[in-house]
Order: C-alpha cells, then structure tokens, then sequence
C-alpha cells in the first residue's frame, strides 16, 4: 500500500498567498483586523489510519465570537434588542469597520460576507477565509463585500440574496438587516475616507505602490506576477486618488452586472413591533440593480425578462 497526495499543488499555492498576504497585512498595520496566518511544522497521528503526518502547514489565528451571519436572522425581540442592538449599535469598534473596509478594498477582496466576519462582546471584528483576494483565482471579481458600498455583498444586505440575484417574482426582505449598519460611510467623517488613511496605511501605500509588479512578488512571495500587478495598481489609485474614486474607478473592476448604483447608508437602527427592524432615520433607497446575469457578470440569458434598470458601467461616473 502506498499513500498518496492529491492537490498539493494547489494547496501549497493557496498557503504561499495566504502567508504573502499576511506579510503585507502586518505592514500596512490591518492585523487588528484580520487573522494572522503562518507556517509552523504539524506533527500528529491520524485517528483509524495511523498515518503519521510531519511537515509544515498552515495556521491561522482563531476568531474570537461568533460569525455575523448567526445575528442577521434573528427576528426575536428580545434578541434583536438586547444582542443585536446592544452589539452593533452600541458596542460595534466602528475603526475595526473602517480598517475592514480598506482591508477588502486594498487586497480586491470577493468573499466578504457575514460568514467571514466574526464579532465578539466589546464589538470587535475579526475577518476570516481572506484567500479570494486579488484575483487570486476569481477572474472575474474586482471586490465584492458588506463594508463596501456598490458590491453585490453590500446589496444582498440591503436588498436579499433573492432580489439581488433577480430571481422570478423575488420579494424584497420585509425587516432590515442589522448589518447594514457595517457600511463604512457610516463612521467616517462626513461619510468619506478619500486620502485619510490610518497614518500606517498611508506609509505601506507609498511603499506598496512605488514597486514594481515582479519587485512586488519577489519580495512579498506572491504566486504569480499577475497578482502583485493588482496590488501595485490598488495601491497606487488608494493613494493618489482616494478611496472612493478607487472603489468606484479602480482597476481591476468588476463587471458590469456586478456594479451598483451607490445607496444611501443606514447608520441607525430602531424595532418596531409589526415589521421588525427599520432604519432610524430617513432612508431613500430603490431596489433596482444593473442589467445582465448577476451571478456569471455577463449579458442576461435567463428565460423571462431582465429586471434590471441601468448599465453598470455607466452609474460610476
């Protein structure tokens, strides 16, 4: 009998980008915000085989809490009051916010939702599973995630998933997700970051951006050139043009079925007995998304007509 390895290429792939990524996420001063990764040697027995295993693997940090999407459908008013409210009105680390929000930007991140992202009682934030990051191997995903304003995530916290996704005779969520209170604008002086970045993240911009795509991998250990291009590229925009323009403008971008219209931010929440939560304050918001297939980002092909109202290119000008 002889044993066998499938996969290790990609996994070995996968670590030495999670591993580079954590690198620069350490430089730029965002470690408060997202797990620590490292390598270290595993020496252990695998229970019923006997299969000794001793080599290196990747470890990560555990994320104190619990994953915010255990708090996004609870309806109970009891819970909604004295957990949700107390939780991410009160007690939410709004500068853990911000940092998750240029976090995602900065590294093009496509798989920010409420399942990785862990909050725990003071409020603190903590985001898990960072490796769909800089096209790493979604092609097509410039930056999909709830703190982040004009991404399908955002929308689907808005909106739900069914509505979003533009599926026949989708009703809109009846209360309101609690996490939209997660939209960065919320907690940023007059609702924009533009060039005012944590005083770390301005330096590591300024050094991120002035490598070259090859200088890039080589010192960091990116897996391919095509993936330090990406940062350099975000690096540079964040940098000299700001982070909405990034967010909006930037390269790489997102398809144009994947780019939405920016809404208003709700920053408050109230419960009202019959329907749930709902926002505070006035809230001007209009379900309509861009034309096109929302889940491949290309032209629609589904058997009824497109519900969508506008080009997606054309609402970030």
């Amino acid at each position: 009998f002889k044993w066998e390895c499938y996969g290790g290429n990609l996994a070995t792939r996968g670590a030495q980008h999670l591993i580079a990524l954590n690198t620069v996420t350490q430089e730029c001063g965002l470690d408060d915000v997202a797990i620590k990764t490292w390598l270290a040697p595993v020496n252990a027995v695998i229970p019923g085989s006997g299969f000794h295993i001793y080599w290196q693997g990747l470890w990560m940090e555990r994320a104190p809490g619990l994953s915010l999407n255990q708090l996004a459908y609870l309806g109970r008013r009891d819970l909604v009051e004295t957990l949700i409210l107390k939780l991410l009105q009160e007690n939410l680390n709004t500068s853990l916010v911000i940092q998750a929000a240029i976090y995602d930007l900065l590294f093009a991140q496509c798989d920010r939702h409420a399942q990785n992202v862990f909050i725990d009682e003071s409020g603190k934030i903590k985001l898990i599973d960072n490796l769909q990051t800089l096209r790493y191997n979604w092609e097509h995903c410039a930056q999909d995630s709830i703190f982040l304003p004009g991404t399908q995530k955002s929308e689907i916290v808005r909106y739900g998933g069914n509505s979003v996704s533009k599926r026949l005779n989708a009703k809109r969520r009846r209360a309101v997700n609690p996490l939209v209170l997660l939209d960065y604008r919320c907690y940023a002086p007059k609702g924009k970051i533009g060039v005012a970045y944590p005083p770390q993240v301005t330096q590591c911009l300024r050094k991120l951006s002035a490598l070259s795509p090859v200088e890039m991998r080589d010192k960091y250990g990116f897996t391919d050139t095509y993936i330090a291009e990406h940062l350099v590229t975000r690096a540079a925009d964040m940098l000299s043009r700001g982070f909405e323009w990034t967010l909006k403008r930037g390269k790489p971008k997102n398809r144009s079925p994947l780019r939405f219209k920016w809404q208003q931010p709700c920053c408050k929440l109230r419960y009202n007995k019959k329907t749930g939560l709902e926002c505070a304050h006035a809230w001007n918001v209009t379900a309509e998304f861009p034309l096109g297939d929302p889940l491949r980002g290309g032209p629609w092909t589904w058997p009824y007509k497109d519900p969508g109202k506008y080009n997606g290119d054309e609402t970030m000008d």
